[in-house]
């Protein structure tokens, strides 16, 4: 074995020792999670262009009384290289040589001059036009699928691009140290920088060598008196850690018995929000205080040369 692949290998090791370092501190904090943590929360409905979420600024995507997912007909398909027209209550949408016309109210709809019958009618909704989505991205050429756990609709390729193939800022490391002064744990142990990232850049892939994990969503879960964190992802299991700004990273861990295995391969794991350990590892004795709008910063412990983190994450 070469110099340095005993390099590599050591680096991958030490990773592992931190990681289980992290977990083994953060094992009270499932005390508060429910016993019904199985029957997670839906997430919102998204969608999806070549793997990179279309933001939707006032009316949102929604499932119709017929389970057909409508779309504010204009961001889609000027997403799609489409353009959009109104004639009256009929919206025209063309794409080079294709065009496509709908009436708001009717089941009926013309591509390039031919009438088709759908199974559900476009509407008006607080001023937007909601169209049906399969429709109008396989009318402009476009595959689509439904992923009916995490809610979203997959147009075109599904390849999640990477936390360096993403809209993210990169920042040294030194300007982050000051969160984890009161550290019980090497959290920064390899990390050469720091990547910040927001919701916006849901999903994302963390690859490096030796890992290869895609994060779908992290969403906060309201549960009777106290909250849930939720997360959506695919690839190997990791736990998470919540900053806050007073030296102290509050350790979450992914417990197998508050995880689900979907049907599309992919888990959903349900960590504390408050966790007792904090008063136990940390002596944090307001624990049961914690807000959401004190989480600076969600970090994944994931083991990349770049330290993670998640932005304002439950910032309304």
């Amino acid at each position: 074995m070469n110099m340095t692949m005993r390099m590599a290998n050591k680096m991958k090791m030490a990773k592992v020792l931190v990681l289980s370092v992290v977990a083994a501190m953060a094992f009270v904090s499932v005390a508060r999670v429910s016993a019904s943590s199985s029957n997670h929360n839906l997430p919102d409905l998204a969608v999806l262009l070549n793997g990179r979420k279309i933001e939707f600024p006032d009316e949102k995507p929604q499932v119709d009384s017929s389970s057909r997912v409508l779309i504010p007909v204009r961001f889609v398909s000027e997403a799609l290289g489409a353009k959009v027209g109104f004639e009256g209550k009929t919206v025209i949408i063309t794409q080079g040589a294709k065009n496509v016309r709908l009436t708001i109210g009717s089941n009926a709809a013309l591509v390039n001059g031919e009438r088709l019958v759908l199974d559900t009618k476009a509407v008006a909704v607080n001023g937007r036009t909601l169209v049906p989505l399969r429709f109008v991205s396989e009318a402009l050429g476009q595959k689509v699928r439904w992923d009916a756990v995490s809610r979203w609709v997959w147009i075109g390729e599904e390849k999640v691009p990477s936390l360096q193939e993403s809209d993210v800022k990169v920042y040294p490391l030194d300007g982050f140290r000051k969160y984890f002064t009161k550290a019980k744990g090497e959290y920064l142990y390899g990390a050469k920088d720091v990547t910040i990232f927001t919701q916006k850049n849901f999903p994302i892939r963390f690859e490096d060598d030796y890992d290869n994990v895609t994060i779908y969503s992290v969403t906060l879960v309201p549960v009777k008196d106290y909250f849930e964190v939720q997360m959506n992802y695919s690839g190997k299991h990791f736990g998470i850690y919540y900053l806050t700004g007073d030296g102290i990273p509050r350790a979450r861990f992914n417990s197998a018995k508050y995880r689900v295995n979907n049907p599309d391969g992919t888990f959903t794991a349900t960590f504390s929000f408050r966790s007792e350990g904090d008063f136990l590892f940390y002596n944090i004795k307001n624990w049961k205080d914690m807000k959401p709008e004190d989480i600076k910063y969600v970090g994944f412990s994931v083991g990349l040369e770049t330290l993670p983190l998640l932005e304002k994450p439950f910032a309304n």
